[in-house]
């Protein structure tokens, strides 16, 4: 049996768009990576649960190997507590969602569909 999918609404999609870009904002402007020694990252997408209590952050760092990807998603995750009062700087929010970095597998594919394409 399928699952089935809850429709996402645009305010759903409005909220991850601007966690994201604020992340982003985070992650370049404010050097976040860089002062933990962390290599940088692309954020592909986020996706809000309805509720609006945790955003889910896509990142890909397909030009870092994969053990040390997977090193990257753990060391993101466990400097969550640092990064939550920057993000509040950036979003005025009554409460300020929980993050989930995810390591997007999305970026693996792309070489192949260019190729089928020929």
């Amino acid at each position: 049996m399928a699952k089935k999918s809850i429709p996402i609404s645009k305010r759903q999609l409005m909220f991850a768009e601007n966690v994201k870009r604020s992340i982003a904002e985070i992650f370049i402007k404010d050097g976040f990576l860089s002062m933990y020694g962390l290599p940088h990252v692309t954020i592909t997408r986020a996706i809000a649960t309805p509720d609006l209590k945790l955003v889910k952050i896509y990142i890909d760092a397909s030009l870092i190997n994969q053990e040390i990807q997977d090193l990257l998603v753990s060391s993101i995750q466990s400097h969550e507590k640092k990064l939550k009062p920057l993000l509040a700087k950036k979003i005025f929010l009554r409460l300020i969602p929980n993050l989930m970095f995810i390591l997007d597998e999305g970026g693996f594919y792309i070489p192949q569909l260019s190729t089928s394409e020929e």
